[in-house]
C-alpha cells in the first residue's frame, strides 16, 4: 500500500489532479469574485443580493420547509438566528452585504414549526432583498426544475412586492436576470437535448470552475477593457456611455445605502441598533407613488401562478402578511391598501393556502422595526411566534388553527 501511495505521489498526472481539485474547492469555497461585485466588473450572479440562488439550486440541499419573500423576512431571520445560536448580531454595512443578504437559514422559525409538527424539520431561506411576487414564482419554478420539492412553503408578502415603481419590468429584476440563465437537469432534459448538451451540463456539476468559467471570463475581459480603455465587444463600442451595467441593477431594499461599499470592508463593526428614525420613508414614497395599478395586477397574476404551481405539485403554502410601520402603510392610498389586502385574501381562498396576518392580533410599533419596514429581532419574534401558532403542519395542506 505504501508503494502505491509513493507512486501516486511521484505521478505528475496525479499531482496535477490533486492541484486542480484543490483550486476548484478553494474557488467554490472562497468565491473570490464576490469581493469585486461593487466594481461593476463581475456578472450579476456574483452580486450579494442574488448570488445565493444559483448556488443553492445547484446544491443537493432539499429541505422540507422553504421560506420565501424579500428582505422583510430575511433581516429578522438573521437577527433571531443570531440570538438563537448565541451570536452577536451587527448593524453595519459589511454585515448586511456579506451575512444578511446571503443568508439561507431560518433556524429559529424552523425550531418553532418543528415543535408544532412534533419532529425536527429542515428549512431553507431563499428570501431575496428587493424581490417581487413575480420573482417568487420564478424561484419556485427553477427550484422544482432543479429536482427539489419542499413539503411546505411559507411565503411572506408585503405591499412593495406588488407596488414598486423601481421594478416595473419583470424581466429586469435582479432575481429574474440571474435565474433566467440558471439551467437545471430538468431544464436540459425538457428540450430533447443532444449528448453534448447533457455532457456539458454534467461537467458543470462535477467541476465547479467549468460551471462558473464564464463569470471569470467576464471579470477578466471587463478588467482588461477598463485598464486599456477599450470596449470588450463591438456591441459595447456602440452602446451609450450611460448604459447601465448588469451588476449595477441589483440594488435595493436595506442594502441600497451600501451599494458602493467594498465587500471586504469589515472595519466598522456596529453591534448596537441605531435609533429608528424611519430613514427609508422618502424612498418608499418614490416606490409606491404614483400607484402603478397595471404593475399590481401583473404581480397578482404571478402570485396566482405561484399558488397554482404549488397546488399542482401538492405543496401546501402559508402566506404571511408582513407588518409595516403605520407611517409606511399610510403612504399607500386607501384604494391601493384595499386592493393589496383583498388580493391576499382572494388568492389564498382560491388555492386553499393559509393566510396568516400577525398584525390582526399583535400590536407592532416603531420599536419593533429597524426602519419603516424591516423588523428587528423583537418584531421578528412576534411575527414568527404568531405564524408558528397559526400554522399546523400535517399530511394535508397548511391549515389554520381554530
Amino acid at each position: 500500500m505504501s508503494t502505491f501511495f509513493k507512486r501516486i505521489a511521484s505521478s505528475t498526472f496525479a499531482l496535477l489532479v490533486v492541484f486542480v481539485c484543490g483550486v476548484d474547492y478553494a474557488l467554490a469555497t472562497i468565491k473570490p469574485l464576490r469581493y469585486f461585485n461593487h466594481t461593476g466588473l463581475t456578472s450579476l450572479k456574483q452580486n450579494f443580493l442574488v448570488s445565493k440562488l444559483p448556488e443553492f439550486l445547484a446544491s443537493p440541499n432539499n429541505p422540507e420547509l422553504l421560506l420565501l419573500g424579500s428582505s422583510l423576512v430575511l433581516v429578522p431571520s438573521v437577527r433571531l438566528d443570531d440570538e438563537f445560536h448565541g451570536r452577536q448580531t451587527r448593524y453595519d454595512r459589511w454585515y448586511y452585504r456579506n451575512c444578511i443578504d446571503e443568508y439561507t437559514k431560518a433556524d429559529y422559525f424552523a425550531s418553532l414549526l418543528s415543535k408544532s409538527a412534533g419532529r425536527n424539520m429542515s428549512m431553507s431561506n431563499l428570501a431575496v432583498a428587493a424581490s417581487m411576487a413575480s420573482d417568487q414564482y420564478l424561484i419556485l419554478k427553477k427550484y422544482l426544475a432543479a429536482g427539489k420539492k419542499p413539503k411546505y412553503i411559507v411565503l411572506c408578502l408585503a405591499p412593495r412586492d406588488f407596488f414598486d415603481n423601481e421594478r416595473d419590468v419583470v424581466e429586469q429584476t435582479p432575481t429574474y436576470q440571474v435565474l433566467a440563465d440558471v439551467t437545471s437537469l430538468g431544464d436540459v432534459l425538457e428540450g430533447h437535448p443532444s449528448l453534448v448538451s447533457v455532457s456539458d451540463f454534467m461537467a458543470g456539476k462535477i467541476w465547479n470552475f467549468y460551471r462558473v468559467r464564464t463569470d471569470y471570463k467576464i471579470f477578466l475581459d471587463s478588467l482588461a477593457s477598463q485598464f486599456f480603455g477599450h470596449p470588450t465587444t463591438m456591441y459595447e463600442a456602440v452602446k451609450s456611455a450611460k448604459a447601465t451595467k448588469p451588476a449595477e441593477t441589483a440594488t435595493g431594499d436595506k442594502t441600497e445605502e451600501f451599494k458602493d461599499t467594498p465587500a471586504w470592508d469589515n472595519t466598522h463593526a456596529n453591534y448596537v441598533q441605531p435609533p429608528n428614525t424611519l430613514p427609508d420613508l422618502a424612498r418608499y414614497h418614490h416606490m409606491y407613488l404614483p400607484v402603478n395599478y397595471p404593475l399590481f395586477e401583473k404581480q397578482v397574476h404571478y402570485l396566482d401562478m405561484f399558488l397554482q404551481m404549488a397546488k399542482t405539485n401538492a405543496i401546501p403554502v402559508a402566506i404571511v402578511r408582513m407588518p409595516l410601520t403605520k407611517e409606511n402603510w399610510a403612504i399607500l392610498p386607501p384604494d391601493a391598501q384595499a386592493k393589496f389586502a383583498n388580493a391576499l385574501v382572494a388568492e389564498s381562498k382560491k388555492y386553499g393556502a393559509a393566510l396568516v396576518d400577525p398584525g390582526s392580533s399583535t400590536t407592532f410599533d416603531k420599536d419593533d422595526f429597524e426602519d419603516s419596514v424591516h423588523l428587528n429581532g423583537k418584531g421578528g419574534k412576534k411575527v414568527f411566534d404568531y405564524a408558528a401558532s397559526q400554522i399546523t403542519i400535517q399530511s394535508n395542506p397548511f391549515q389554520k388553527r381554530k
